[in-house]
């Protein structure tokens, strides 16, 4: 057999969630030896890049370390305890029908949400939508360059190199 090889391919391995080679590569990038105002654009740029795959193997590393601790593995600073769940309704129309019988005002049952604006579109008048709904002002965000969006222009632009921009 061949010795994992981590690298810019590995985003299309089946093991890449499971492979310690991916995980050493990770951890190895992602890990530097001064603040992260220190760090180049391109360090940045590859760190962004590896925020999925960190998460994605501290989450695997998670769940592991919960296997062994219900096998009987015990840790220095961790305990296994019994989560909280949310508990759920089995059976809301007949929850509604049985409350009714006790004199239970239905609506006392329900957190009421204004619809958002595109759903009220659908109910009101367009004038109100304008008057009583507002969008917050966009904030930034960095996406891959696969996505759709179109990307902002900031700083210093080199002359001729997005050509004209008309209004």
């Amino acid at each position: 057999t061949t010795k994992p090889n981590a690298g810019k391919w590995c985003k299309w391995c089946p093991a890449r969630g499971n492979c310690r080679a991916r995980m050493m590569r990770t951890l190895h990038t992602a890990y530097r030896d001064q603040s992260i105002e220190e760090l180049t654009s391109e360090e940045i740029e590859i760190l962004i890049g590896e925020t999925k795959v960190i998460q994605s193997h501290m989450e695997a590393i998670q769940a592991e370390a919960v296997r062994r601790a219900r096998g009987g593995q015990r840790y220095q600073d961790w305990k296994l305890v019994e989560s909280r769940p949310r508990a759920t309704c089995t059976n809301e129309k007949q929850l509604i029908v049985d409350a009714s019988k006790e004199g239970i005002e239905i609506e006392r049952l329900y957190d009421k949400k204004l619809k958002s604006r595109s759903s009220a579109q659908k109910v009101l008048p367009p004038k109100l939508v304008e008057k009583y709904y507002v969008s917050p002002p966009a904030s930034d965000t960095l996406v891959p360059m696969s996505d759709k969006r179109v990307a902002k222009v900031v700083g210093h632009v080199s002359k001729g190199t997005f050509g004209k921009v008309s209004k």
